[in-house]
C-alpha cells in the first residue's frame, strides 16, 4: 500500500506499507536520501510527544542530518537539538515489553524512553526514537500512535498495538507541557 498525504502545513508525508517495511519520508527535493528517514509528525504539535523517528542503526548522529532536512518543512531551519538520554545509558528493548507474560507497562525504566526534542525556527516538535533493532510490527505502532496517525481496525488488537499505546501515553506523560520537573526528568 502506498499513499502519499497532504499535511495541514502543506507537508507532504509519504509512506510505503508492506509486510517488512515501513517508510515515511518528506517530500524534500533538493536531497536524495541513501535510506529514506523514518518517521512520523502530528499535524498539530503540543500534545507532549509529536510523532515518533525510527533511526536505521544505532548510530543515529549519522541520520541526523537527513532527519533534520526532513523536519524542515513543518518546523523550519532546525536550530536545536535536545534528548533526554546519556550517551551511557543503554538502548531500551522495548519489545521486551511486547512479548507475551510480560507486563505491557514500562512502570521504572520509563525513564530509559528516548524523547527528541527538535526546535526549528517556526515551530519545535518532541519526537520518540524507536530504537533501530525494535520489531517492524511494534516500530509501526509506535510511529503511528506517536503522531496520533489511524490504525486499521485489524491491527488494534495486537500486542504491538496494546504496547506500543502504553509507549506513548507514558512518553506524553513525561513531555507533556503540564508534566512536573520530576515527572520530565525520569
Amino acid at each position: 500500500m502506498k499513499e502519499a498525504v497532504l499535511g495541514s502545513r502543506g507537508f507532504v508525508h509519504q509512506s510505503t506499507c508492506a509486510s517488512s517495511d515501513l517508510v515515511v519520508t518528506s517530500d524534500v527535493h533538493w536531497r536524495r536520501f541513501d535510506r529514506p528517514v523514518r518517521f512520523t509528525l502530528a499535524s498539530t504539535l503540543g500534545s507532549g510527544l509529536d510523532g515518533a523517528w525510527w533511526p536505521h542503526s544505532v548510530s543515529i548522529a549519522r541520520e541526523l542530518s537527513d532527519l533534520t532536512d526532513a523536519v524542515r518543512e513543518p518546523l523550519g531551519k532546525v536550530i536545536d537539538i535536545g534528548v533526554n538520554w546519556s550517551p551511557l545509558q543503554g538502548v531500551p528493548d522495548l519489545d521486551l515489553l511486547n512479548r507475551r507474560g510480560v507486563p505491557s507497562t514500562p512502570g521504572p525504566d520509563s525513564r530509559h524512553l528516548r524523547v527528541m526534542t527538535v526546535t526549528g525556527s517556526r515551530a519545535k516538535a518532541h519526537l520518540l526514537v524507536v530504537p533501530c533493532g525494535t520489531s517492524i510490527a511494534l516500530a509501526v505502532m509506535l510511529l503511528r500512535q506517536a503522531a496520533n496517525l489511524p490504525v486499521l481496525f485489524e491491527h488494534q488488537h495486537t500486542a504491538a498495538f496494546h504496547t506500543a499505546g502504553v509507549i506513548v501515553a507514558t512518553a506524553r506523560a513525561q513531555h507533556s507541557p503540564s508534566a512536573t520537573p520530576a515527572e520530565s526528568s525520569g
